[in-house]
């Protein structure tokens, strides 16, 4: 019997997909098979991950077109034959007794989802680190979403490590264009079939920060929606929240509100543009929800995002633009409420 399943979708890596693998091939749990799926890369991907399969038996190496991150992490769940799988992107590498820490803590809760801790690494040097602080075993539908909602690193697939038989073949087709939140989106899957989530603070994960392609980012801002409305429904259906809870949930969307409104203001684009795209914005119908009840917790109130969000509300785009270029709205993550 195989208990894991280590599912890495590969696109145009051929820099660093040696050392993914290699990582998995090191680990102190070696009851695993790595499934490798080429999503129709275009440098030597591919063959590296061939080469690799020609050595190791465990490992399994997918060719297919191109059809983007989504479509490619399900096609390996389809794939996989393990007890548990566990998510790593094929720039990233997993640490050393990743899958042996996994297993025991499994066996001690017998749980259907571990969630563990990631640190960011830039050339060779860690940048920061998410963990939680204590480990604990939750089986409150309402207490996990408020531990997950709350606080979107936890919404990373490469932290979960997942039984097998969470996983109900919903099918992702529709959603497979998008490019923004789909860890969240097949996190709802995870969240709503799973019995009892573990999190412990062992730092198993190792994420690459590529410089380069978040100074690229700068170029462009998503403005989909789609996923944002995917989650308040399933809040709405399954997470047993309170008003108060809902209230905190707003500010926490209006935290990412502001975010968004920043990250455009940040661009390299015309005064006229950025407008356009604010209108946008406050066309959605998920976004005038937020518009039209404000603000509503005093405690969790920020007045960098107090400002920002106000100025955005009546339309004072250009004492907006002004305002977040000054910094008088300081950080893109400060926008976010504590929780």
């Amino acid at each position: 019997m195989i208990t894991f399943s280590v599912l890495v979708p590969v696109f145009n890596v051929e820099k660093y997909i040696k050392e993914c693998i290699e990582s998995v091939l090191r680990q102190t749990n070696q009851n695993f098979e790595l499934i490798l799926v080429d999503d129709g890369s275009q440098d030597k991907s591919g063959e590296i991950c061939d080469e690799y399969a020609r050595k190791d038996s465990r490992i399994r190496v997918f060719h297919k077109e191109n059809q983007g991150l989504m479509q490619t992490r399900r096609f390996a769940i389809e794939k996989a034959s393990g007890d548990y799988y566990v998510f790593v992107d094929s720039d990233d590498k997993l640490k050393k007794n990743a899958l042996e820490t996994i297993e025991r803590t499994f066996r001690k809760y017998h749980c259907d989802c571990v969630i563990y801790g990631y640190e960011r690494v830039s050339e060779g040097k860690v940048i920061s680190q998410s963990y939680d602080p204590e480990e604990v075993c939750l089986t409150d539908k309402t207490e996990i979403c408020k531990k997950c909602f709350f606080d979107l690193e936890k919404n990373s697939l490469c932290r979960k490590a997942v039984k097998a038989d969470v996983f109900h073949g919903m099918n992702y087709s529709p959603y497979y264009h998008l490019q923004l939140g789909e860890d969240l989106f097949q996190s709802l899957e995870i969240y709503q079939y799973s019995r009892s989530i573990a999190f412990i603070p062992d730092i198993l994960y190792e994420y690459r920060m590529n410089l380069q392609s978040l100074t690229h980012e700068k170029k462009k801002v998503d403005i989909d929606f789609t996923i944002r409305k995917k989650v308040l429904e399933f809040l709405e259906k399954e997470s047993g929240f309170s008003e108060e809870d809902f209230k905190r949930y707003r500010d926490f969307c209006i935290g990412l509100l502001v975010n968004t409104v920043i990250k455009i203001v940040d661009l390299d684009e015309s005064r006229r543009f950025k407008k356009l795209q604010f209108e946008e914005i406050r066309r959605d119908p998920y976004y005038q929800n937020f518009l039209r009840k404000g603000l509503s917790n005093r405690r969790l109130r920020n007045i960098k995002t107090v400002v920002a969000f106000y100025l955005f509300k009546y339309r004072w785009d250009g004492l907006l633009i002004i305002v977040i270029r000054s910094r008088k709205v300081i950080r893109i993550c400060s926008a976010t409420p504590k929780t």
